[in-house]
């Protein structure tokens, strides 16, 4: 008796640490996130204002180093990856960036032209939508 408790507490003990380390995951992801999204800003910003470049360039530039940055702290500090399987997560990453796309699009269409609401509360809707999404993703799929 003593040993089945025992071994039921170390098990809970353990999906709990599971649970903090998903908690803490998903809180590293959203800051890394906002730091992608401030140096995907900054690039724009500093290549459009300062470099002159039409503002479509720019905007893709900075999405692009945005991206990269993103998907290398994200690899290193979020899901701690440490070895191997750069270039199949890389693959991996591009496709959950895609896929990214099409729920993004779909939400707002859904909620905007279909539910009626305005399309400023739907992109805030849609944020939290798409968070979730790339968070499971990166946990599930390409980090795993």
């Amino acid at each position: 008796m003593k040993g089945l408790l025992e071994g039921r507490l170390i098990q809970g003990a353990l999906q709990r640490a599971r649970g903090l380390s998903a908690v803490r995951q998903f809180v590293q992801f959203c800051l890394v996130g906002v730091l992608g999204v401030s140096i995907q800003y900054g690039t724009f910003f500093a290549l459009h204002r300062w470099g002159r470049l039409h503002y479509l360039v720019a905007s893709t530039a900075g999405a692009v180093v945005g991206t990269i940055v993103i998907y290398f702290i994200n690899r290193s500090w979020t899901f701690r990856v440490q070895s191997g399987g750069v270039l199949d997560q890389s693959l991996r990453y591009l496709g959950m960036i895609a896929s990214f796309y099409a729920v993004n699009a779909l939400c707002m269409f859904v909620l905007t032209d279909v539910a009626g609401l305005r399309p400023e509360l739907s992109q805030v809707i849609t944020l939290g939508v798409t968070t979730l999404h790339n968070f499971l993703l990166s946990k599930l799929w390409v980090f795993r």
